[in-house]
């Protein structure tokens, strides 16, 4: 199976979908879908040439695994998940001040 797709099989029904490899400023690999890592802009216009591992020096190991994890939860939203949503939200603002302040420094 290629490295860079996985198939998924649910119900006799089969999804396919491409994988990113985002690459932390330490050298360490995190693997989202390429469908939730195009919620952001910047992943989005990074991934426009087809690449599959994007570096990203200027995020941490600690900090992109973040910004996956909230990518990957709003990739999932659906109408019966709305308010498990929200609260995720209302969590992930009462990260620490430093969490935040890398998230936003990330996203720019």
């Amino acid at each position: 199976m290629d490295r860079q797709s996985e198939t998924s099989t649910s119900s006799s029904v089969q999804y396919e979908y491409k994988l990113v490899d985002l690459v932390a400023s330490d050298g360490r690999k995190l693997v989202m879908e390429e469908s939730h890592a195009i919620q952001s802009l910047t992943l989005k216009s990074l991934m426009e040439d087809g690449s599959t591992e994007i570096p990203l020096p200027n995020v941490d190991y600690l900090t992109l695994s973040t910004i996956i994890g909230y990518l990957e939860k709003h990739g999932d939203q659906t109408d019966e998940n709305v308010e498990e949503i929200k609260q995720f939200d209302k969590d992930f603002v009462k990260k620490s001040f430093n969490e935040r302040f890398e998230v936003l420094s990330a996203a720019n």
